[in-house]
């Protein structure tokens, strides 16, 4: 029961499905988990603040996918939040090529953490297709009080 909590808890926090996030886990690059310091190195690579605009750029993170597996990419963007979040000056957000196992989970946790939000810009990401991730993203659009819909 531990291990499969610990597994579970895993995959919510790579923004993965428990199936997704087995197949990373032996097909591909193993543990989603990376240094704080590489992740910090990674974030600070990936994402920037110019003025009132957040912009995370997925493809940053794609190039070095020999060292970071889907799942770790995933892991990174999600808490690239924790960095940003809370910024009230942050009216644009900009997010291109992010994974697709988690690009749902990506833009729930950002429209969440930019209160002051107005717009919301997104390039060269596919949405995923299946309903119940989908209806949560669009639920957390037209729940947002700034973004124009």
């Amino acid at each position: 029961v531990k291990f499969g909590w610990k597994l579970w808890k895993a995959a919510d926090d790579a923004g993965l499905r428990m199936a997704e996030y087995f197949k990373y886990l032996l097909l591909l690059k193993g543990n989603y988990e990376c240094s704080p310091a590489t992740m910090a190195a990674v974030i600070a690579h990936t994402c920037s603040l110019r003025g009132d605009t957040f912009v995370m750029n997925g493809f940053r993170l794609h190039r070095d996918k020999a060292r970071y597996g889907p799942a770790q990419q995933a892991y990174i963007l999600i808490n690239a939040f924790q960095r940003f979040e809370g910024r009230g000056a942050v009216r644009v957000w900009r997010l291109s090529g992010c994974p697709l196992a988690s690009i749902n989970r990506i833009l729930e946790r950002g429209v969440s953490s930019f209160r002051n939000l107005e717009e919301l810009e997104v390039s060269e990401c596919a949405l995923r297709g299946d309903t119940a991730s989908l209806t949560r993203v669009l639920r957390a659009i037209k729940r947002h009080r700034a973004l124009s819909k």
